[in-house]
């Protein structure tokens, strides 16, 4: 097993028990009868809900690219993946969709294609900006879609 594989597994197992935590935290803040506690573990688990979704789909991409980024089909209702993009500073808004659209434009079509399915919207519509850049200084993006009907659609959240 390779090291980024070892790695990726970790980063799940890892996601997966603060994902558990978080929901025992809660919990117990709600059978202690503490809202503001509750409220605050609600907002843990939706971070490590989305922290193992991000570890499970870099596992997914890696298994089936053999690389860090790239879309792959995310259970039967969707595609999921990252791209890495350079965008040096004051990149403007349509040179910016541009930029998103070419690089994951093709990658994400043919995934669409595979699953025989449509986009319904741009290629740049499909993803979110993940905070900080790569090891390359290149912007990272999660690519997500949900499938209805024929049609892929942009996914917002998670």
């Amino acid at each position: 097993m390779s090291d980024t594989r070892t790695d990726l597994e970790q980063a799940l197992a890892d996601a997966k028990l603060r994902t558990k935590a978080a929901r025992q935290e809660k919990a117990q803040a709600e059978d202690e009868g503490d809202g503001d506690a509750a409220i605050l573990a609600a907002e843990a688990i939706d971070a490590a809900v989305e922290d193992e979704q991000r570890a499970r789909v870099a596992l997914d991409v890696f298994e089936a690219t053999g690389g860090a980024h790239g879309i792959v089909p995310a259970g039967e209702d969707g595609v999921a993946g990252t791209v890495a993009v350079s965008l040096p500073p004051g990149t403007g808004q349509k040179a910016r969709e541009a930029a998103l659209d070419e690089a994951v434009g093709a990658p994400l079509e043919n995934v669409a294609a595979s699953l025989g399915i449509v986009l319904a919207a741009p290629p740049s519509r499909y993803v979110r900006e993940r905070p900080g850049r790569d090891a390359e200084g290149r912007t990272v993006f999660d690519v997500r879609g949900v499938i209805e009907g024929d049609r892929l659609l942009p996914r917002k959240r998670g």
